[in-house]
């Protein structure tokens, strides 16, 4: 069974998936500017209301300790909206973490994410199902994120919760999955975050010969990598035979993301990716994949 901020529900009640979003999330403390801030309930519900009218039945939200999360607001968006959200434990990136995260060892930090995924989030009874957005610098993984990657792994260990990292601009994602491999983690229960940002197809398949997961994750945000440039790494990686590997979201994070601003929203994969791929002749059965069957597997 599964944990959502509704209670647990089978792997089968999945239906549809985008496998890595922020509904409810807060990072103006570090940013320090108010487009990054997600926090009305009224607006995020109307929001995913089009998620959820794209197909769209459940979403993995990957906002942790220390980015802003609140899974009370969580539960009211899905309780409006009839979708699924997947809470999420652990700590995002140096700046995002709280002071205790540099002093306490990853053995207490591992306790904290257990406590979430048993008992609940926050004093409430909302429990975590995934250990994420957990993420390394651009470049260079700091001994204090080895340690939360440690932490991420013990609590997998006791849990069986899977792990979903974050990596700066698509970097360091072999080095992550090489990290948990080492640590002989069951790797179909790791899935790299935000592969789709890296252009070179031998180091995708670097992280996939690991045995890891993916995230093309970042759909719409065309500035970085175009979605025709992603759809085409997705063909040749669909060719090799990783389409069980892949799935996809679009990691909105800003209020200039949403739809009602003219931004990408929640529905840019339903809307224009997937038709994308299937212009590229990709067929239902491995849409569905990417969508359905692969989520299932590494949640369930």
């Amino acid at each position: 069974m599964i944990n959502t901020v509704l209670g647990k529900i089978d792997k089968f009640e999945l239906g549809n998936v985008l496998c890595h979003e922020h509904v409810i999330i807060d990072l103006t403390g570090v940013r320090g500017d108010i487009d990054s801030a997600l926090t009305d309930t009224c607006t995020m519900a109307s929001e995913l209301a089009l998620a959820k009218d794209s197909g769209i039945d459940s979403i993995i939200e990957v906002t942790n300790i220390g980015m802003g999360r609140d899974v009370k607001k969580l539960e009211e968006v899905s309780k409006k909206t009839g979708i699924n959200i997947i809470a999420s434990t652990g700590f995002y990136t140096i700046p995002y973490y709280p002071e205790y995260v540099f002093t306490k060892t990853a053995e207490e930090l591992s306790q904290i994410m257990i406590k979430e995924i048993v008992e609940g989030i926050d004093d409430t009874s909302i429990k975590a199902g995934v250990i994420g957005e957990i993420g390394t610098s651009l470049n260079e993984i700091s001994p204090v994120s080895l340690k939360v990657y440690e932490a991420a792994f013990l609590a997998h260990k006791e849990t069986g919760v899977p792990i979903f990292t974050h990596c700066e601009m698509g970097t360091m994602g072999y080095e992550q999955a090489m990290y948990f491999k080492n640590l002989k983690m069951d790797m179909d229960k790791l899935l790299i975050g935000h592969v789709d940002l890296v252009k070179d197809l031998d180091y995708i398949v670097k992280i996939l010969e690991t045995g890891a997961n993916i995230g093309f994750d970042t759909i719409g945000k065309e500035s970085y990598v175009s979605n025709q440039s992603k759809a085409k790494l997705l063909f040749e990686l669909v060719k090799l035979g990783y389409e069980d590997k892949i799935m996809l979201s679009q990691d909105v994070t800003r209020v200039s993301y949403l739809k009602r601003n003219n931004g990408f929203g929640y529905v840019e994969v339903m809307n224009k990716f997937i038709p994308l791929l299937r212009e590229g002749g990709l067929s239902e059965k491995l849409i569905n994949k990417f969508m359905v069957d692969n989520p299932k597997r590494i949640l369930g």
